[in-house]
């Protein structure tokens, strides 16, 4: 019944249909919701995050998205991650934020392998470290991410998790370039015209 309820809801909620109407996708994501769904439950949360067809309060998205992200939900966990980081609609934490970021990310999030890695090269909720930051700018990087892409260049520049190498930096420039970081473009210009 629930997954027929979600299915409902999604109809409902979906961007650019003729029938869209989201009080009615908010309806069917509430029943499916209170059945456990957690895919309902993030959906739910979103719409309070974003005031789609609600009153926007991120205190309710949270508590919604806590709901599916104790369940699983990859994008529920990410976006809790991200409430705690900024403190919108819970207080500010860091080390919060960096363990549901680090569920995301380890569920193949790539955004979330992005931000775990600049936790770690930075120290935000936890203690610096360049061989972590490198292990999941790697992963995010090798998975097409432009901005990992582009910090790892930069970690292989100054030898920060890994042994210096420019050549490998610039490889890493020209991938972010070609996946439209426009930093990534600048750094491998650079790169070129010292000669590397």
């Amino acid at each position: 019944m629930a997954e027929a309820q979600l299915n409902l809801a999604l109809l409902y909620n979906a961007e650019g249909g003729n029938s869209r109407n989201p009080q009615q996708a908010l309806k069917w994501f509430r029943l499916a919701a209170e059945q456990g769904e957690p895919q309902a439950q993030y959906n739910i949360g979103a719409m309070y995050a974003l005031g789609d067809g609600v009153q926007q309060n991120d205190t309710t998205a949270v508590k919604w998205f806590k709901l599916a992200a104790k369940q699983g939900e990859i994008l529920a966990e990410y976006h809790l991650a991200i409430a705690f980081y900024h403190g919108k609609g819970v207080a500010q934490d860091y080390a919060q934020s960096l363990i549901w970021m680090r569920k995301a990310a380890e569920q193949g999030n790539t955004s979330a392998q992005h931000n775990v890695a600049v936790a770690y090269e930075h120290g935000q909720g936890t203690a610096m470290d360049f061989n972590k930051a490198f292990y999941w700018y790697k992963k995010a990087a090798d998975a097409g991410l432009a901005s990992s892409q582009f910090n790892l260049g930069l970690m292989y520049v100054k030898g920060q998790g890994v042994a210096k190498d420019l050549t490998k930096a610039k490889e890493l420039f020209r991938q972010a370039c070609e996946n439209g970081l426009p930093n990534g473009c600048e750094a491998y210009k650079d790169m070129e015209s010292r000669g590397y």
